[in-house]
């Protein structure tokens, strides 16, 4: 028999590498992995010792009331995998400095020493991962990547579904459009339109 949803039980959807880093950030947090919902029935997270419970994109009914968590990287897949569930649950890793002026949705996912600072909105399902700095007032859409290292000065605008690779720098007050992405390494000097890819320094 599994053991009542609570604040420190959550289902991971997805048994990739990202749910890796997430399984480590919740156990560092004391939050117990109850079980996994993979569309591959066989798979399941090396090192975590919990069951494969059935696809995350078909969740069984008795399932649904849990806190979840969608650890994988790509955006659609978060938002269709957590639509079902009524409880995202936001996990930061310990290491992690968010301040309380900081605005942080459901289902967040906040790597090892990331920074979000006073300000700044992080709308739900978004990934701010491992070193990425999030400056005053930044506002990161829903369902968002910000990747390890990556850097958004601030009141600069990430919209849903925007990607910004390892490494970038976003500077100060530039737009970031919906499920735009940037490349790694790259300086964001002047808008992304919705939809672009950019690349450079600066990025182009």
């Amino acid at each position: 028999m599994m053991p009542s949803p609570t604040p420190t039980n959550v289902l991971l959807l997805g048994a990739g590498g990202h749910a890796r880093a997430v399984a480590d950030a919740a156990r560092a947090r004391g939050i117990r992995i109850i079980g996994v919902l993979d569309d591959d029935p066989d798979r399941t997270i090396d090192g975590v010792d919990a069951p494969n419970l059935g696809p995350a994109s078909m969740p069984p009914a008795n399932l649904l009331h849990y806190a979840v968590h969608a650890a994988t990287g790509d955006a659609a897949r978060r938002q269709a995998w957590l639509e079902p569930f009524s409880q995202a649950l936001t996990i930061d890793h310990p290491s992690a400095e968010v301040s309380p002026e900081a605005a942080i949705g459901g289902g967040v996912f906040i790597g090892p020493r990331a920074i979000i600072n006073a300000g700044a909105e992080v709308q739900d399902g978004a990934i701010i991962n491992s070193g990425a700095i999030i400056e005053h007032d930044v506002h990161v859409g829903r369902f968002a990547h910000v990747a390890p290292g990556a850097i958004v000065c601030g009141e600069a605008v990430l919209g849903a579904a925007a990607w910004v690779g390892a490494g970038a720098i976003i500077l100060p007050r530039v737009r970031v459009g919906h499920h735009a992405t940037v490349g790694a390494g790259a300086v964001v000097t002047t808008e992304v339109p919705d939809g672009t890819t950019v690349v450079g320094i600066p990025a182009k």
